[in-house]
């Protein structure tokens, strides 16, 4: 009889080995949510074990397939006949001719994902959460006591965000989710911290152990131009000084969005595994270009816009009033999160779409 628990409020059960696979509503909150499959025992010859994260991150993808609809967790566990009523996965149907292909679904779940805000309920969570956290970053900034602190336990819930909307995306939600803050300080805080942060550095560490190697050869101006401008600027320094940490840098920007991908679902154990990770680039190459390309070019499309457009035009206003100080970091924030959720969620609709072409789900 599988345990399961509500991912929302913690609220355990104990249900008929029926309901494995399917969809449940928690009785207390309201949160649907998926009951784990049983897991069949591990074969002898697991090897060395180096990688059974990324078999378990296999059977959770699997677990996270949609099905047609979720039904309420009976009052009476024990009437199996109620419980029979949950209604199992179908399988799958051969598609018509003229189905629409994953590239198509993903593309049109993507300008969707744009155009999220039109929606009234994700228009509502999306200014909750930037008055949320726009607030809760000013206040940090302002104490200077608590402040390193407090930033990085706010970073920490806003990354755990982050993640939340990229796996909801991944399960074919198209709604945002709810902010919550009901896992704990490891499991809401820490762990997304370490996540974002880790993948960063992951994607990051080549380019920058190139440029160590080679700061010896570089003059203080060229140090000082490669990092006083924005990300694009230092792109640009990188390829005209340091060639091989430019280079290694564009190659860890571009299989960001997997790396995170894989830390989320897997943890840092799939990264062990780059011959799969080069093999799923490759069976999704199109889709994945694509999904790249979108988050990394929306920090520059804000760069552009902030610095080339919004900051000039607020600057020469700014002489008339001083409320356009606080306009500016109010949209600056609209923008920021906005790029934030686009991003994340393309990548979990890039997983959603594709997850069958993942290297480590051809058994």
């Amino acid at each position: 009889m599988p345990e399961t628990s509500c991912p929302q409020c913690r609220q355990k059960y104990r249900l008929p080995d029926s309901f494995a696979g399917k969809k449940a509503k928690c009785k207390k909150c309201g949160k649907i949510f998926a009951v784990a499959s049983l897991q069949p025992e591990p074969p002898d010859d697991v090897g060395f074990g180096l990688f059974d994260e990324i078999d378990a991150a296999t059977q959770r993808a699997k677990a996270k397939k949609a099905i047609p609809a979720a039904s309420p967790i009976p009052d009476d566990l024990s009437d199996l006949s109620r419980a029979a009523s949950i209604r199992a996965p179908l399988t799958a149907d051969p598609e018509p001719a003229n189905a629409a292909t994953p590239m198509s679904r993903f593309l049109k779940d993507v300008v969707w994902t744009f155009l999220f805000p039109t929606s009234a309920k994700n228009l509502i969570a999306f200014v909750f959460a930037w008055i949320l956290f726009g607030f809760l970053f000013s206040v940090v900034s302002f104490a200077p006591c608590v402040g390193a602190v407090a930033w990085f336990i706010l970073l920490g819930w806003y990354c755990s965000y982050l993640f939340n909307c990229m796996e909801t995306a991944a399960g074919g939600e198209e709604d945002l989710p709810t902010i919550t803050l009901s896992g704990g300080w490891v499991e809401d805080i820490l762990l997304p911290l370490a996540r974002w942060i880790g993948s960063w550095v992951v994607v990051l560490a080549p380019a920058g152990i190139v440029l160590l190697a080679s700061s010896g050869s570089l003059t203080e101006d060229q140090i000082d131009d490669m990092f006083d401008g924005g990300p694009l600027d230092i792109v640009r320094a990188l390829l005209r000084d340091v060639p091989a940490a430019g280079a290694l840098l564009l190659a860890g920007l571009f299989f960001w969005p997997l790396v995170v991908l894989c830390v989320s679902f897997g943890g840092f154990a799939t990264l062990l595994r780059i011959d799969l990770i080069l093999a799923t680039v490759f069976r999704t190459f199109s889709a994945y270009v694509a999904t790249a390309l979108l988050v990394l070019g929306l920090p520059l499309l804000v760069e552009y816009l902030v610095s080339d457009l919004v900051v000039p035009a607020l600057t020469k206003a700014a002489g008339l009033t001083g409320l356009f100080t606080g306009a500016a970091l109010g949209l600056f924030a609209i923008i920021d999160l906005y790029s934030d959720l686009v991003a994340m969620r393309t990548i979990g609709h890039y997983y959603h779409h594709f997850k069958k072409r993942f290297a480590w789900e051809w058994g």
